[in-house]
């Protein structure tokens, strides 16, 4: 089963990693996107496994 959103959709650009990572608070981007793959990643495997609520 294809996961229902595309990862590769989910990719953000330079400006909106940055105001994200304000908003959530990380001391960098660098740290923000490192939370963001690992959180698509589990996301991309739930959905696989079927956990994910629809």
């Amino acid at each position: 089963m294809k996961p229902a959103v595309d990862v590769d959709s989910l990719a953000l650009n330079a400006a909106e990693c940055r105001i994200l990572a304000a908003v959530f608070g990380f001391a960098d981007t660098a740290e923000f996107q490192v939370f963001a793959r690992k959180q698509q990643r589990k996301h991309a495997s739930q959905q696989l496994r079927g956990q994910v609520a629809r």
